[in-house]
């Protein structure tokens, strides 16, 4: 019979919380009930887990944005960016001066780039 070196116990051990700390892992969105539990090293995996939702989150939200802004260039070139902005806002409430720092850049990109198009366009006389 072979006898266990100190190293084996340890590694065995580290194996066993490695597969701890991974079933716990696959239940991280319970981050708040680990914790309580006494899990300490979970606030890190909770944390991670809680940025990636706020990312992905503000990801969607700042395509939704530059979406609407890229609607509003085609419907109403014209109108200034004071009135866009006022639009957009009115939709997207007070999250969006925050989400959308580069709004204005990209409204009169936008409208730049439809009013070159449209010119180009042959005129039905």
């Amino acid at each position: 019979m072979r006898r266990l070196a100190a190293n084996d116990l340890t590694h065995e051990r580290t194996a066993s919380d490695t597969r701890r700390q991974t079933l716990l892992h696959e239940m991280c969105h319970h981050g708040k009930r680990l914790l309580a539990l006494g899990e300490e090293w979970a606030r890190g995996e909770a944390k991670q887990y809680a940025d990636q939702i706020a990312l992905e989150r503000n990801m969607l939200l700042t395509q939704q944005i530059r979406h609407r802004i890229t609607d509003l260039a085609i419907d109403l070139p014209n109108f200034p960016w004071r009135t866009a902005r006022r639009l957009l806002r009115a939709e997207f409430s007070e999250v969006f001066d925050r989400a959308a720092p580069w709004a204005r850049g990209v409204w009169l990109r936008e409208v730049s780039e439809i009013k070159a198009y449209r010119s180009r366009l042959p005129t039905n006389s």
